[in-house]
């Protein structure tokens, strides 16, 4: 079925508010905030017939409360850590062969990360680790894979994306004033990373190049 997209632009209301602070001799920072979002022309994905991507715009609430901490025990040394959490009111639908299916949002409702740094001078040595929970997509399909993808052959499910965490590990080699040679290698736990539905990302990879700045 051949269906041109026009999308509206998407317009966002955001609030937030909180508290930081350092204390035990400004080793320790944090950062402690609510947040809140009333988004017009929300963009959600939803996956149809296992291969395609399709858009459609609402409005979308969201609500986050977000802790995020760094400590610095030396000058060289860096820790960071951080948990963000969503409430999502999604208010999306379509309607598929006379039928009205809300959308999911295809967002997780918990984040988080872990990153350590060490600056040895002209080396600098990393380590992360990025936590997503799980997502619920729409998807739809099929009823009998035999026939044509038309209306009165599709129907909705909800797709679970699953947990992951993203581990990586990066270097930093600062050649002169205006050159750094970097590598750095990502989802080294070689996790099952689904970003968009039905689409995983790269299993264990690595980067190499440089940064030149003028």
């Amino acid at each position: 079925i051949e269906r041109q997209f026009t999308l509206p632009n998407t317009v966002n209301y955001d609030m937030r508010f909180g508290i930081e602070g350092r204390f035990a001799k400004d080793k320790f920072a944090y950062r402690l905030y609510a947040g809140m979002s009333f988004i017009e022309n929300s963009i959600y994905w939803y996956n149809y017939d296992y291969m395609w991507l399709r858009p459609e715009a609402d409005r979308r609430n969201v609500m986050s409360l977000n802790l995020e901490l760094d400590y610095k025990p030396v000058s060289r040394l860096e820790l960071s850590a951080g948990v963000h959490g969503y409430i999502f009111n999604d208010f999306a639908d379509i309607h598929l062969a006379g039928r009205k299916l809300a959308l999911e949002g295809g967002r997780a409702p918990v984040d988080g990360y872990f990153k350590v740094r060490y600056d040895f001078g002209k080396v600098a040595v990393g380590a992360s680790a990025d936590f997503y929970g799980q997502a619920k997509w729409s998807s739809i399909e099929r009823i009998d894979p035999e026939q044509a993808a038309e209306p009165s052959n599709m129907k909705m499910h909800t797709l679970l994306l699953p947990f992951y965490a993203n581990v990586g590990l990066d270097v930093d080699w600062q050649v002169s004033k205006t050159c750094t040679l970097f590598a750095e290698g990502r989802n080294l736990a070689n996790m099952k990373i689904y970003h968009w539905a039905w689409y995983r990302d790269l299993g264990i990879h690595f980067t190499v190049g440089a940064r030149v700045s003028f």
